[in-house]
């Protein structure tokens, strides 16, 4: 069947203000909140456990999937954005002081180069999300999406032990 203009498989007919204001919602909705919380997380990365931090972000990282996925707000979609903008970006700040403390000096460089190369594969990878909202509809994308980030979230609370600061010198 015909997939063009069929709510379930494009947001655009989901939500026809989209159109007008997709650049809103691709770029400032999530960059803004992105860039500026960014610094406050990486202040807020020095003052708390790294792990609950991190773990926090990836579990409210899904929930604002899950509600983009469900709501039929724009208004809400782009709030979602701006908020998910603010939970990833403690993502990194948390990850690369917690890499720092698991590795001595000699091997950050490596450990932080694996997981920026992690960062850049799981984007690249990310574009084939096209192919499961082909199948599945744009929503269904948002919702797995929300689902496994809370499962990373949940899954590194429990996994992942906070190191103590500071501790690897060499």
């Amino acid at each position: 069947g015909l997939k063009a203009a069929n709510a379930f498989y494009e947001m655009r007919t989901a939500f026809p203000s989209l159109l007008d204001n997709y650049s809103l919602l691709s770029g400032p909705a999530f960059s803004i909140s992105y860039s500026i919380a960014g610094v406050f997380m990486g202040l807020l990365v020095d003052k708390v456990n790294r792990k609950t931090l991190l773990s926090i972000a990836c579990i409210c990282w899904g929930v604002t999937s899950l509600i983009s996925g469900t709501t039929n707000s724009f208004l809400v979609l782009c709030l979602m954005r701006f908020i998910t903008g603010m939970c990833v970006s403690a993502t990194e700040p948390a990850a690369f002081s917690i890499l720092g403390d698991y590795f001595p000096k000699r091997l950050r460089s490596t450990a932080n180069s694996v997981m920026n190369t992690a960062s850049y594969l799981g984007s690249g990878l990310a574009s084939l999300i096209v192919l499961f909202v082909a199948k599945y509809g744009w929503r269904s994308a948002y919702i797995g999406v929300g689902a496994f980030s809370m499962v990373l979230g949940i899954g590194a609370f429990l996994i992942v032990k906070e190191p103590e600061r500071g501790i690897q010198q060499n």
